[in-house]
């Protein structure tokens, strides 16, 4: 069957012709005519359908009629249904820089709604990780959408959008105005992401374009939105913001002050963190000095300061900032503590040393100067660290003052505490007077005791008479001074020097003595001149040997008076009066003897007499006395021949009551050596 449509205006005819329909099969066809509108946008509104003839193959012959007039009409009701627009955009995936340009998030955007007329109803965004607040921006149709909550219009196409906030996700939905399908897709296009923020958060934003609406409506069952998942990530890259501001330091640059960092203009875009100090000593971290105060001490004198602050900033770098130099730290005198001592032994004749160990000072000791004192007086010239004691010194309290220089020039004094200088007891003997010998034996035995007690007796009471008229116990008299010594005018006082004597002792088995003899070849005494403490000149010498006579091995407390020794003495003593052109002497030295034991005997020049005054240290401290008494005891008690313990001398009361008076020294000061 053929047809053929044609139209005419709104009106189309369509005609149906051929083939070889039976009336039946016509009928069946009309029935099945049906009326569809395929237009996905339909004028709404009736169409007709109108049966206008129908025609049999018959033909119009002899008059005939094949056609019939109709006019079968039925109307179609027309409905328009919106339908679903379509959207379709690629996401650019940009990568955002802090304090960079906005960067786009889609491109190619295509939009239909189908129906024509129509245009944008609704459009809605999603964005995720939004972490920095209204410092994150949208920017579309010429507004900067801030990402918070908020709502607007926007510039140019007078668009209203809305924000919500959920969490870290943001929801922006643009809607109302006339914005056509083209139109659309210019504003998406035009859609950017920026981040202010001097400190971003480094996550990736993920932007959705999560729905499109036209304004269709959805009328008899239309669809109006299409729902979309066009995703843009922006990945975003922090930048470290410099830090701003400065580190200062508030304080005195002065030795024990406390210095103080002050951060109160130190800024950083990227977020300030917790502080740390580290203070600095001429540009080198100081050991400890990591707080955000400082107290300047000795080593910091003379050097310059910095305190570096460190801290992590908002966006996880490290920052550090250093403060300008401090002025050189001014130095406060620290005080000189601690105490001089003396070392050395306080008799004339030796030398004492100022021991400065004690001393310390803060600030460091460059220098010390000294300065000796007599009685607290200056004794001219002494100003060594050592000092040699003179017959000035004798009977008087010597002490140093050491003036210390510390390290940056200040000067501080301490004066040591005193020393007691012994009296230096002296003999004064008469050349001219020869004194009888007193018959001491070295060691007898029970059978020669009555004889030695009988010859002793017999000599015992003219000798002592003797002795003590021509031997007086004296002190040092000062050179060139007149000393009126027992109401006798002695004229020319000069002090003399005699040389040390060291003597080696043998070793004997039990009830032998062993005789130290000591060798007197270099002994030499020699006059002191008026100016000076040396010797100047040897006035008389000693040759040979002499036998001291004393056991080195027996208990040190006994004294053992033996002739060889007085002989010696006595020969020694004559050597030295022959060789001094001088009526009256002071013999101002001793003769010295060491035992193998190493004690150290003191041997007094009192002719017959030996008193090892060492021994005397020996005896208990309450038993110190004056050994001038011992020495007259000595001589005239040790006649028996027996041996006798220094206490046993030391307690005769009568021995020393039967000597001449001598000169006393306190009975609480040790002797002299």
């Amino acid at each position: 069957m053929s047809y053929n449509v044609s139209i005419s205006g709104t009106t189309a005819t369509i005609t149906l012709s051929g083939g070889s329909l039976s009336a039946t099969n016509t009928e069946t066809l009309v029935d099945g005519i049906s009326y569809q509108n395929t237009s996905n946008d339909p004028t709404a509104g009736n169409r007709v359908v109108t049966l206008t003839s129908l025609k049999d193959n018959g033909g119009t012959a002899n008059g005939g009629d094949d056609t019939a007039a109709l006019s079968i009409a039925s109307t179609v009701a027309v409905v328009a249904v919106n339908d679903e627009p379509t959207f379709t955009a690629t996401g650019s995936n940009p990568t955002f820089t802090e304090g960079g340009a906005a960067q786009n998030l889609f491109s190619g955007t295509s939009v239909d709604v189908i129906e024509s007329g129509q245009v944008l109803g609704e459009l809605t965004l999603t964005i995720s990780n939004v972490n920095n607040g209204s410092a994150e921006i949208l920017n579309i149709d010429g507004t900067a959408i801030a990402l918070i909550n908020s709502s607007g219009t926007t510039a140019s196409n007078g668009l209203s959008y809305s924000v919500s906030v959920s969490g870290t996700t943001v929801t922006v939905t643009l809607s109302g105005g006339s914005l056509s399908a083209a139109a659309t897709e210019t504003l998406v296009d035009g859609i950017s992401y920026q981040n202010n923020s001097e400190a971003p958060n480094t996550s990736n934003r993920v932007v959705t374009i999560s729905s499109f609406k036209d304004n269709g409506g959805t009328a008899n069952g239309g669809d109006d939105t299409v729902a979309l998942g066009i995703r843009s990530t922006v990945a975003v890259q922090a930048v470290n913001d410099v830090p701003t501001g400065n580190v200062s330091i508030a304080g005195s640059v002065v030795e024990d002050q406390t210095l103080t960092a002050n951060t109160s203009t130190l800024a950083d875009k990227d977020g300030l963190g917790t502080y740390s100090y580290q203070w600095l000593r001429n540009g080198v971290a100081i050991s400890g000095a990591t707080s955000a105060t400082y107290t300047l001490g000795d080593a910091d004198v003379g050097k310059t300061i910095r305190v570096a602050v460190s801290y992590t900033d908002g966006s996880g770098n490290a920052e550090s900032v250093s403060s300008a130099a401090t002025a050189a730290v001014a130095n406060i005198d620290d005080p000189l503590v601690g105490n001089v001592t003396i070392d050395g032994t306080a008799f004339v004749g030796t030398t004492l040393s100022a021991n400065t160990s004690g001393l310390s000072d803060d600030d460091g000791l460059a220098s010390f100067s000294y300065q000796w004192l007599r009685d607290g007086a200056v004794i001219d010239g002494a100003t060594a660290s050592s000092y040699l004691l003179t017959s000035d010194d004798s009977d008087s309290d010597i002490s140093v003052r050491v003036t210390a220089t510390d390290s940056y020039g200040a000067s501080a004094a301490k004066t040591s505490a005193s020393v007691a200088v012994e009296e230096v007891f002296v003999v004064i003997t008469d050349p001219s007077v020869v004194e009888p010998e007193l018959p001491v034996p070295e060691a007898i035995d029970d059978d020669a005791e009555e004889d030695s007690a009988e010859e002793d007796n017999s000599t015992d009471e003219d000798s002592e008479a003797e002795t003590d008229a021509d031997e007086i116990a004296a002190f040092i008299a000062q050179e060139n001074e007149d000393d009126d010594i027992d109401d006798g005018q002695f004229d020319n006082l000069n002090t003399l020097e005699i040389d040390s004597l060291t003597g080696f002792g043998n070793e004997l088995g039990d009830g032998d003595s062993s005789s130290t003899t000591a060798n007197t070849s270099n002994i030499n005494v020699r006059l002191l001149n008026n100016n000076s403490a040396l010797a100047s000149a040897v006035e008389a010498s000693v040759s040979g040997s002499v036998d001291t006579g004393f056991s080195s091995f027996v208990d040190p407390l006994v004294l053992v008076s033996s002739q060889n020794l007085s002989d010696s003495l006595d020969t020694m003593r004559e050597t030295f009066v022959s060789n001094i052109e001088r009526n009256q002497s002071i013999l101002g030295g001793t003769v010295t003897a060491t035992a193998s034991l190493s004690v150290g005997y003191v041997v007094w020049l009192i002719r017959s007499g030996v008193l090892l005054s060492s021994a005397l240290s020996a005896l208990p401290a309450w038993r110190f006395i004056d050994p001038l008494p011992i020495l007259s005891q000595g001589k005239g008690g040790l006649a028996g021949g027996d041996e006798e313990t220094l206490e046993s001398i030391v307690a005769n009361d009568s021995g020393a009551a039967d000597a001449e008076p001598v000169p006393q020294t306190d009975n609480n000061k040790k002797p002299s050596h």
